[in-house]
């Protein structure tokens, strides 16, 4: 069996004949990793291309922004989630359920957008109307944890990570900004 036939490269080959231990075993284990990581980045393409076609079939004519927004969405998981995180993040949208996840999605759209228009307003936080969403919003987030990590703490670090270095605004995107965290935790403190 020629070395090149494994996909090594010529000066590998030269170097090996010149004799600096690299071995047959050394160039099959070195193609087994290549093929590994290729596989890898096949089932990261074939995710991101389910998710489009998910969009697609839900939407008659998605525009780019959305289709941008979700590639986007999918580039951030793969940059802050470990390839077993990302199976077990996908173990649970199944399970969750597609309905599930709109549903819940459209929940904090609504949610955020009455807390911007208290904030934009000036409504203190230690408002009563603010303070009832402020209480909603700690609800939702615990059944959006629960739901979305399973109390995988290792996807909740991973996740506290992802808001932290890309922004809240980024990472949620767009439904909420750093600024409507800060006002809701306010409420918070105020209605503890």
């Amino acid at each position: 069996m020629a070395l090149r036939s494994l996909g090594v490269p010529l000066a590998r080959i030269v170097r090996a004949l010149e004799g600096d231990g690299f071995t047959l075993k050394n160039a099959v284990t070195a193609q087994l990793e290549a093929v590994d990581a290729e596989l890898l980045r096949a089932r990261r393409l074939r995710r991101r291309l389910e998710r489009i076609l998910e969009v697609l079939e839900r939407s008659e004519d998605p525009s780019v922004e959305e289709l941008t927004q979700i590639m986007e969405v999918m580039r951030m998981h793969e940059t802050y989630y470990t390839p077993e995180q990302l199976a077990q993040l996908e173990a649970r949208r199944d399970e969750v359920g597609s309905d599930e996840i709109a549903a819940i999605e459209r929940e904090w759209a609504e949610l955020s957008a009455q807390m911007k228009v208290l904030r934009d307003a000036g409504t203190d936080p230690s408002d009563p109307q603010v303070s009832a969403l402020a209480e909603r919003w700690r609800d939702l987030t615990e059944r959006t944890m629960a739901g979305f990590t399973g109390g995988d703490p290792g996807i909740t670090e991973s996740l506290g990570r992802m808001y932290k270095e890309e922004g809240p605004e980024k990472a949620s995107r767009g439904t909420f900004d750093a600024d409507l965290l800060e006002y809701v935790t306010r409420a918070q403190t105020a209605a503890d």
